[in-house]
Order: structure tokens, then sequence, then C-alpha cells
């Protein structure tokens, strides 16, 4: 039996941008321009409004969803702020003594704040 050979294909030739290209690029943004310029021309410009009121709504919709991601990553660093605090006074609590033998200072832990009293504030007929 005769043995089969599988040939790659050959690799494609890496795209080179050449002056002469860009040149062409340029002339038909041009002309594409120029062409979508004389039809709202004709139409009386009233392609240009709903344009305008597609640009408006495709922003809004953009900022929506930029001020949606914000929040969910504010939601985020605030737990990740949330553990990392508790692990700090877990680590401070566990090795404090150990950490204040080796001469690191360590911050003690503060006590609840007792609530203020509610003083009567009457007044005092003159």
């Amino acid at each position: 039996m005769a043995r089969q050979t599988r040939t790659r294909p050959a690799p494609a030739a890496r795209f080179k941008p050449q002056p002469r290209d860009l040149l062409l690029a340029g002339v038909g943004a041009v002309s594409l321009g120029r062409k979508q310029l004389l039809q709202a021309y004709a139409g009386g410009f009233q392609g240009l409004a709903a344009a305008r009121d597609r640009a408006q709504d495709a922003v809004l919709a953009a900022a929506t969803q930029l001020d949606a991601k914000v929040d969910q990553l504010r939601r985020q660093a605030e737990r990740w702020r949330k553990k990392a605090r508790a692990y700090r006074d877990q680590v401070e609590h566990r090795f404090g003594p150990v950490l204040e033998q080796l001469g690191v200072p360590v911050a003690k832990p503060r006590g609840r704040r007792k609530p203020a009293k509610a003083a009567s504030r009457r007044r005092r007929a003159a």
C-alpha cells in the first residue's frame, strides 16, 4: 500500500499596509461620505434626524451599562474591603502578642462605643 501524505496549506502572508492602500481607503471614505451627504440633502435631511436620535439612544444605553458595571465593581470592592479588614483583625487578634514580642507595633482592638445617653432637655421656667 502506498503511504498517503497530507499537505499543509501554506501560511497566509501577513498583511502589511502600504501607503497606496491607505490612500485608496481614504478616497473610498471620502466617496462614501459624499454619496451619503448627497442622499441626505436629496431626502431633506430627514434621515439625519433619525440617525442623531439613534446615536443618542446608543450613547444613553452605553452610559447606563457603564453605570451598572461601576456600581457592581463598587459593591465587589466593598465586599473585598470588608473581608480584608476582617482578615486583618483576625491576624492581629491571634498573632498580636507574638508580634508585640518581636517589636512590631500592633493596633489595640477598639472597644465598642457606648451609645450616647438620651439626656432629657427640659427647659426650666424662668
